[in-house]
């Protein structure tokens, strides 16, 4: 299977490749080949394990849940106002859940598409997706929100509850 990724900032191919050693734990590596230094695997309880270069840092429990990650960044995307920006010191996300709240009460966690360093959001006017992943891995940049709404105003003020 391949498409193209927000979460990874790339297209994506499925390509588990299988050969467990002999007394050690189970993993399926190349899960997720990208066109980058980045990628993905499995350990033996299914969770995805997040790689760039040599650095790695579990984030989704499944592949659905990446696969659902990224279908709900296009799903904002194709909100009337949309754009991604970086925000500073956000990665712990029931601060990044409260700053929401100031915004609208309304706004829950996605649980299907949310991991342990990428989250998703939703409110009745707006969507947020938030990815700590590559923060965690590379340590030299801050964590990327992805931010759709229903108006101009409303994207702005999410923007500045960030900045």
């Amino acid at each position: 299977m391949r498409y193209s990724s927000r979460y990874f900032g790339t297209s994506v191919d499925f390509t588990p490749v299988c050969e467990p050693d002999a007394g050690e734990e189970l993993e399926i590596s190349y899960a997720v080949c990208t066109n980058s230094p980045a990628g993905a695997a499995f350990d033996y309880a299914g969770r995805l394990t997040v790689i760039f270069d040599e650095a790695a840092v579990h984030d989704f429990a499944s592949l659905d849940a990446l696969i659902e990650h990224d279908a709900f960044l296009d799903w904002l995307y194709a909100l009337p106002y949309a754009g991604a920006f970086y925000g500073n010191n956000l990665t712990d996300e029931r601060e990044i859940l409260d700053r929401l709240h100031r915004i609208s009460s309304s706004v829950r966690r996605v649980e299907n598409a949310s991991g342990r360093l990428s989250f998703a959001f939703e409110a009745e006017e707006f969507a947020v997706g938030v990815n700590s992943a590559w923060s965690s891995l590379v340590g030299i940049m801050p964590p990327r929100l992805h931010v759709g709404a229903l108006e101009e105003d409303v994207l702005n003020g999410i923007v500045g509850t960030f900045s």
